[in-house]
């Protein structure tokens, strides 16, 4: 299954149930029902409510690294931003090489 889309909510709900009835049948005074039958019953269980977890929690935690990521990004690019703007650079009105937004010299702003 792909970790990229959201698991179906029919799907994991019938899982659920199905899960919780196998548990009902495991722990039920039934005579007829032995110990193997139990076993088996609360195995099929597990495995049914894991099988239903599983995929959404693999889901959530795609979906929160890729927030993370993008964050990050996000960082990267204002971090280059501010080394850009640190860089010197030449003043087209006075010819003075100087850092910042102003220059330092003549007052003119940074051409973009």
């Amino acid at each position: 299954m792909s970790t990229n889309r959201k698991p179906k909510t029919a799907a994991t709900v019938a899982k659920v149930i199905f899960g919780l009835l196998f548990f009902d049948i495991a722990i039920a005074p039934d005579p007829e029902f032995d110990a193997g039958s139990r076993g088996v019953a609360i195995i099929l269980g597990a495995a049914l409510l894991i099988w239903a977890y599983v995929p959404y929690r693999r889901w959530k935690m795609h979906k929160q690294e890729v927030r993370e990521e993008i964050e990050r990004q996000d960082r990267e690019i204002d971090d280059l931003k501010e080394a850009l703007k640190k860089r010197p650079w030449k003043c087209s009105r006075c010819g003075a090489t100087t850092r910042g937004e102003i220059c330092e010299y003549c007052g003119s702003p940074r051409e973009k």
